[in-house]
């Protein structure tokens, strides 16, 4: 499965569709620890992480098996491998 999440500083976001593999990697604890530092553990809605989403992307698609869609404003994700 996948998780929602949008990434991005200041106003500058972009959606992504994370597969629930790439939560178990060394990198995305402290994408979380950057997340409840800015946001609280408290939060309604969406996972928010305050990360540029260019780097966020780089760094989600390497290595095997990493597997991430981006969500589109027209409603459709295409596959990003």
């Amino acid at each position: 499965g996948y998780v929602p999440v949008l990434v991005g500083m200041n106003e500058q976001t972009k959606s992504f569709m994370v597969h629930t593999t790439a939560l178990g990697e060394a990198a995305f604890p402290e994408l979380l620890c950057r997340s409840a530092e800015e946001y609280g553990f408290y939060n309604e809605g969406i996972l928010r992480i305050p990360y540029e989403a260019s780097a966020f992307e780089q760094l989600m698609v390497k290595g095997p098996g990493r597997r991430l869609r981006r969500c589109c404003l027209n409603g459709t994700t295409p596959n990003i491998k």
